[in-house]
């Protein structure tokens, strides 16, 4: 699905929809994603989008990535950051998948538990690297 919804500057940015079905859990990771040098205040509206409770919106520009999820009542776009805890799935919590299948970053909802192994991994990389060069 592609559907246009305009910047700030009045703009018109591609929207696109994707989904991943999760192999742990089953359910599918719903979202819809644009990129750009431009940053939006807010996501096109839900019902522009036949966006559904629980999807993203992900939007990428040279200021970073910025995430919204979509609340249940009153169906609104909420701002979340990473870590941001599943609504239905107790244990998950939202993740970034860098580099997914498709080049871009990707959302997943993962376990918290896989979330603290990923920052613990991520952390000694870092502090792997200096020691490393030097």
């Amino acid at each position: 699905m592609a559907a246009g919804c305009s910047n700030a500057s009045g703009r018109k940015i591609g929207v696109r929809q994707t989904q991943q079905e999760d192999p742990w859990t089953n359910p599918c990771t719903c979202w819809f994603y644009t990129y750009g040098k431009d940053t939006l205040d807010m996501p096109p509206s839900p019902a522009e989008l036949w966006a559904e409770y629980c999807d993203l919106f992900l939007q990428q520009s040279p200021q970073g990535l910025r995430i919204w999820f979509l609340t249940e009542f009153p169906g609104v776009w909420k701002r979340v950051r990473l870590g941001y805890p599943h609504p239905q799935l107790q244990v998950h919590c939202l993740s970034i998948i860098a580099r997914g299948p498709s080049g871009r970053s990707e959302p997943s909802w993962i376990t918290r538990k896989t979330l603290v192994s990923y920052s613990s991994k991520r952390a000694k990389e870092l502090v792997r690297k200096p020691n490393q060069s030097g």
